[in-house]
């Protein structure tokens, strides 16, 4: 499998880094029911914006993300008052991390298109940085409470995976024996999820614990492994042994991985847990409508579609199961939404 990730799963914005981003009928096939509905949500996007995704949210229902005005992308902070307040660390900025103080991270595009890391405190003050050794650019994903920030980072080497902790001070990583490593999401503690690619150009999931030591794992028969977040130590993200048809999986704290799929999906990709186990994500189905979910702990599926969209999806899912999300309308423009549990 060569290291190009399928179309699916790249965010709305594709860049250098090897990232992810991107009515259904009620079916009760057990006592873990999947359900499909539609959900009550709060529609939202920033004044001039044709295009809005909504990445993260925190415990205050405060939302993050980015959006297109048609000329350029910038970042925005929507807060549980629904005020929303636009910003820009560079020429384009997006946002995918935000933590429960309010702050923000993510990267930006300087005039020359090269890409840098920032963080947005809740006060409006902006940091941009890179870490040390960087030449090609940077990318900042998570962030956790106490502010510790994950993300990558390229030399002439290859990619690199950083943690920056509270202090500004960072510290660089690489899955043993590669030189592509590609660090995502960061818990409470500290730990890392990410990805790597080995030499023959397939993908493996890895743990960093907080002190520093890196796990690699794959489902089995896995060829490509992508971990997209990760909560008290549980990882999820999304594989694939062929690279056509996706799963979603959890990786839980003793290293057991659970894969599972919505009833009816074709490629199935978990983005976020909470600290409470709980999931959410999206999948597309047969005939290439997108749709979001949610995965209790004990396994139960419920789906949710925005009214008349073929495409739906959970990014962002704090401690009380309220997610944050994007959807498209017939128009092919997008909105940021917020949902309720």
């Amino acid at each position: 499998m060569s290291r190009s990730i399928p179309s699916f799963l790249r965010p709305p914005v594709v860049c250098w880094a090897a990232v992810l981003l991107a009515a259904f009928s009620a079916l009760t096939i057990s006592a873990l029911a999947q359900q499909a509905r539609g959900f009550s949500m709060t529609v939202f996007d920033p004044p001039g914006s044709q295009k809005t995704y909504a990445l993260a949210i925190n415990l205050m229902n405060t939302v993050a993300g980015y959006y297109y005005d048609g000329s350029a992308y910038h970042g925005y902070v929507r807060d549980f008052s629904g005020t929303i307040t636009s910003f820009d660390a560079g020429v384009n900025t997006y946002v995918f991390g935000l933590n429960d103080g309010g702050t923000v991270t993510g990267y930006f595009a300087d005039a020359g298109g090269v890409l840098h890391s920032f963080m947005r405190d809740s006060h409006g003050t902006i940091t941009t940085f890179d870490p040390p050794g960087t030449t090609v650019g940077s990318q900042a994903w998570g962030i956790n409470k106490s502010g510790a920030i994950a993300g990558l980072y390229q030399d002439a080497n290859g990619v690199h995976g950083y943690v920056r902790d509270p202090l500004g001070v960072f510290t660089p990583f690489d899955a043993p024996g590669v030189n592509h490593t590609y660090a995502y999401a960061i818990d409470i503690s500290g730990n890392v999820a990410g990805n790597y690619i080995d030499s023959n150009g397939n993908s493996h999931g890895f743990f960093r614990l907080y002190q520093g030591t890196i796990t690699p794992f794959d489902p089995p028969g896995s060829l490509f492994t992508y971990a997209a977040g990760i909560a008290s130590g549980a990882v999820v993200g999304t594989w694939s042994s062929d690279g056509v048809t996706y799963h979603g999986y959890v990786r839980d704290t003793r290293g057991n991985i659970t894969s599972f799929d919505p009833l009816g999906s074709m490629s199935t990709v978990a983005r976020v847990i909470n600290d409470n186990g709980w999931v959410a994500g999206s999948y597309r189905d047969s005939t290439g409508a997108t749709h979001a979910f949610q995965r209790s702990p004990l396994g139960g599926i419920t789906v949710f579609d925005a009214a008349g969209s073929t495409f739906t999806s959970f990014n962002g899912l704090n401690a009380l199961r309220v997610p944050a999300g994007y959807y498209r309308d017939a128009n092919g423009l997008y909105h940021g939404f917020l949902g309720k549990p």
